[in-house]
């Protein structure tokens, strides 16, 4: 026996040899083999005979499907192995008579008793190896010998070992039949699963040595190989085959023409399956081939034409007959074709006959009412500018809207504009595909909305135009947008007060996305002060008091809150696919006043989002709710939140998205002291955008010059500091709980020896900060005019920062005050009092997993080893910024180094349901997000893994968990 087929199965031979051992020495033995095809049930029956031959006769037959039909034909063929001489020494009449002529045995009660004392003979002689394979093919009169012999073998020299495929059939296992007294010492039963990597490296090795002249197969070859094939030793053997063949070397490289060759591989061996079929039961299973993997047999005979119980046989003759095996077990409720049997017949159909069988197919579906199904059968048929499938298709894209699916939406949509529409229902589907490519993609989007607003009549514009200006203003244009915005309202058609109301929200919400854009700004504020005393109570106007609350937040006007508070306590009704964009300012402000509603809101944002499948609505919700956890101090999950927020601009092109996320990710990074992490961060929310005066620039700069205070560089991080104060000022900023920029210019300043200089800074922040009145801005701005002033004078606001913090939500904001209050006390020579103080915020800033900061003290500014122009300088190596991975972290200068990216906790919730065989559909439903949702974070978590698919997913989480 070859090496080759014995890897990965030490554990089974072992057990194989036991059981001969026991057989020969002490009495009979039974092992049952069972398993789907290719998993090496024919290897370990190959094991037995080698072992057998030496002390053992053995008797060995494969079964065939041919001989089913004919009595005892596999026993025949398994003493039939007997030298003739002896056949008729030991034969009886009654077996003498069954060799002669089987079909005359069928119901003779003599048989078995006869095969019986046949087999005693033997043992009696000789200790006797019985070898079947593919006992799933025996004849039932065969079968009932097995059954006979089984409730005998204790008593014999006996070793019985039967291979079966799975599953069994209805008349179970042959060697354990039912009500027969087999104990459980004589009777075995081997289940041999999917190699591991390991040992499907060792058996590629070993089929590849000429290829690799003896090195053995490089790491993501033997992965991707093993993905491919699920571990199924069969279908590795011939995938090795068929990379000798093709002379593919077995290395990294390599490993992407595994998954087309081993397709190939696959449909040969469902080709071969093919044959196994009898041809009374191909029309059925061409009918599952056509109904899919979500077939059941009821369906298949209905859309054969045939009577609902016809199914019931044919369903259990499919399932003996096996095929090769899907990633997960059969459910006896669906057909039982596996996907490479299933995509061999449905190439084998005629397309003109699969294409009446699809129309056939839809209607039987949506007679039963599964709309879904429907459409996906009539996607599969070629166009022909039927009414009837526009309809359809529309209607299934409205129901996976509902569903939270815009991905299927858009399959079905595609297909309807293919078919194509009635010109005059053209726009409307052009809508449509606009609006579900809005929550997934921002520049496709764009193009349909375009293309709906040009056909569009008069009368439906102003709603086309609403979606079409996000888009733009996603895409950081936002002079078209507004220029789209107000042609819309200058519409005398646009009579709806709540699209008015969202369009008014739209016009607004630019200055605070792109404040660059000064040529508009002075005509929107006016309207700012006009429409704010408006009651607005509708869903719309609610959304246009957000935005119009958002604009006296920036101002540092405290009665932003309230109207934020009532703007958003009046539900989520009727809400719309871009309402978030437009929200977000506002979830902002009760971040900043250190509200709790802001938090609850977020969560509620972030559930609708994945409900929905937006990925353009989850992008600004997890990107405030990580600028509500970083507040908090919970930097693991605020991480988490902007990680997955990069991955969404990523995924959408919402350019615009960068100038927040990639600071924000920043400012995390910066608290856990990871500043090389930080520096990759900022190079890619500047990677999207060269114009720095365009989207919300004083974020990036702020960020940027905090970067360089830490880094040492306090000459650079002031410049960036200024910059981003003069940035924030042109918007009219003046909140410091928004952007705190005086504070780090002021320690700049200190850090220069120019405490002198920063010490106004830090005190017009202080008076902003109190007017503002939310405890964090408040005591950060007091943390920073004491720690800027001498110990003496600066402890009194250390100890106010204290005081103020004490009870705010803003754990590492209070952390930081006690550090620094605890540096005071021991420059006045408070030791004792310094260090109590210093342990407790080391505790806090330990919990919140943040890296507290050095001493703020005047110092000679190490010189900075490459060049920093003002804000940019940093930022002159574009090329390692271009990707999100550059942004979660290659490298790290802090405790809490990270070797490659991490999988978040919600990509690891995922992966574990889809490592424990949940689908993804089973997997939306139980975390209540979309099948896209899920999608994206299995992708997400592959890539970061370095895995290929949901079959490497254990091993992969059990080697993360370990490093982790």
């Amino acid at each position: 026996m070859a090496g080759t087929e014995c890897h990965g199965r030490e554990e089974e031979i072992a057990i194989v040899a036991a059981g001969l051992a026991r057989a020969e020495s002490i009495g009979g033995q039974i092992v049952m083999v069972e398993g789907p095809d290719g998993m090496g049930k024919s290897t370990l029956i190959a094991a037995a005979a080698d072992m057998a031959r030496s002390g053992f006769r053995t008797l060995t037959v494969r079964c065939e499907q041919s001989g089913r039909d004919l009595p005892f034909a596999a026993v025949r063929q398994l003493f039939l192995s007997l030298p003739a001489q002896q056949r008729q020494e030991l034969l009886s009449p009654q077996l003498i008579a069954l060799f002669d002529d089987p079909a005359g045995a069928h119901g003779d009660q003599a048989i078995l008793p006869a095969l019986l004392r046949l087999t005693r003979s033997l043992c009696d002689q000789q200790p006797l190896a019985l070898l079947m394979d593919d006992v799933q093919w025996a004849d039932d009169c065969s079968l009932s010998f097995l059954e006979h012999l089984a409730s005998w073998v204790s008593g014999l020299r006996c070793y019985l070992a039967a291979a079966i495929r799975e599953p069994p059939g209805a008349w179970g296992s042959p060697l354990a039949p039912a009500g027969a007294d087999v104990p459980d010492a004589v009777r075995t039963v081997l289940r041999p699963g999917p190699l591991s990597v390991e040992d499907s490296g060792r058996l590629l090795g070993d089929r590849l040595v000429a290829a690799t002249a003896g090195d053995p197969p490089e790491e993501a070859f033997v992965r991707a190989c093993h993905a491919a094939t699920g571990g199924n030793p069969r279908l590795l053997a011939d995938l090795a085959d068929a990379l000798v063949a093709r002379g593919i070397a077995p290395v990294a490289v390599g490993a992407e023409r595994v998954s087309a060759l081993a397709a190939e591989a696959s449909a040969r061996t469902a080709a071969e399956w093919l044959t196994r079929i009898p041809r009374a039961h191909a029309s059925i299973a061409e009918a599952i081939a056509i109904l899919g993997p979500e077939a059941t047999m009821a369906e298949a005979a209905a859309l054969d034409g045939l009577p609902a119980g016809v199914g019931t046989g044919v369903d259990e003759e499919l399932r003996r007959l096996g095929g090769i095996p899907g990633p997960a077990a059969v459910d006896r409720g669906r057909a039982p074709l596996s996907p490479p049997v299933r995509n061999a017949l449905y190439q084998a159909i005629e397309p003109v006959t699969r294409a009446q069988a699809h129309r056939r197919a839809a209607a039987q579906m949506l007679a039963a009412g599964d709309l879904r199904r429907a459409a996906g059968q009539l996607l599969q048929t070629p166009p022909a500018a039927d009414v009837q499938t526009v309809r359809v298709l529309l209607r299934a894209a409205d129901e996976a809207m509902a569903r939270g699916e815009p991905q299927e939406a858009l399959r079905d949509l595609q297909r309807c504009l293919a078919e194509p529409p009635e010109p005059e229902l053209r726009a409307d589907v052009l809508f449509r595909q606009g609006r579900a490519r809005l929550l997934l993609d921002i520049p496709a989007a764009e193009d349909s909305l375009i293309a709906a607003h040009r056909l569009s009549s008069r009368s439906r514009r102003a709603e086309i135009a609403l979606d079409l200006g996000i888009a733009m203003l996603m895409g950081c244009r936002g002079s078209e947008s507004l220029k789209v915005w107000q042609q819309a309202l200058d519409d005398p058609s646009t009579q709806d007060e709540e699209l008015r109301h969202r369009l008014q929200a739209s016009v607004l919400t630019v200055p605070l996305y792109e404040p660059g854009q000064q040529e508009s700004r002075g005509d929107i504020l006016r309207r700012v002060a006009a429409l704010g005393q408006q009651r607005l109570t509708t869903p719309g106007g609610r959304t246009l008091a957000c935005v119009i609350a958002a604009h006296y937040a920036v101002l540092g006007d405290p009665q932003a809150v309230p109207r934020v508070l009532r703007a958003i306590g009046g539900g989520a009704e009727d809400a719309y696919p871009t309402d978030a964009v437009l929200l977000a300012p506002g979830w902002l402000v009760l971040v900043a006043a250190e509200r709790d509603e802001a938090v609850e809101a977020l969560e509620e944002a972030v559930a609708g989002a994945e409900r929905d499948g937006s990925l353009t609505a989850l992008l600004p919700a997890l990107a405030c709710r990580a600028s509500a956890l970083l507040s908090r101090g919970r930097l693991a999950e605020a991480e988490d939140d902007a990680r997955r927020a990069v991955e969404a601009v990523e995924a959408t092109s919402a350019q615009l998205w960068r100038s927040i996320v990639g600071p924000l990710l920043g400012d995390v990074l910066m608290e856990q002291g990871r500043l090389d992490d930080a520096e990759s961060a900022l190079k890619w929310a500047h990677a999207g955008e060269a114009d720095s005066t365009r989207g919300l620039a004083y974020h990036l700069l702020h960020s940027l010059g905090r970067l360089h205070r830490l880094r040492g560089r306090p000459a650079e991080g002031l410049e960036a500091q200024l910059a981003a104060g003069r940035s924030f000022g042109a918007a009219g900023g003046q909140n410091p709980a928004l952007v705190p920029w005086q504070s780090e210019a002021a320690l700049c300043f200190h850090r220069l020896g120019h405490s002198g200089e920063g010490l106004p800074l830090a005190r017009e922040e202080l008076r902003l900060a109190r007017n503002w009145s939310a405890r964090p801005a408040w005591g950060r701005a007091l943390r920073v005019v004491g720690a800027v002033q001498p110990p003496e004078e600066g402890l009194v606001f250390l100890s106010e920062a204290v005081f103020r913090l004490r009870e705010s939500s803003a754990r590492l904001e209070y952390a930081k005050a006690l550090a620094a209050r605890s540096t005071a006390l021991r420059r006045l020579g408070r030791t004792s009092e310094a260090g109590e103080v210093w342990a407790e915020a080391a505790e806090l800033a330990q919990r919140c997993g943040a890296r507290l900061p050095a001493e703020e003290e005047p110092a000679e500014p190490a010189q900075s080893p490459e060049p920093a122009d003002l804000a940019y300088g940093f930022l002159a190596a574009p090329s390692q910024a271009a990707t999100p991975e550059a942004a979660p972290g290659a490298t790290d200068s802090g405790p809490r180094t990270k070797e490659a990216p991490q999988i978040t906790v919600s990509e690891n919730r995922a992966c574990e349901l889809a490592a424990a065989g949940r689908t993804n559909r089973q997997i939306a439903t139980e975390l209540s997000i979309s099948v896209k949702a899920v999608e994206l974070r299995l992708s997400n978590a592959y890539r970061k893994l370095g895995i290929n698919g949901r079959r490497q997913l254990g091993e992969a989480l059990s080697r993360s968990t370990r490093q982790g």
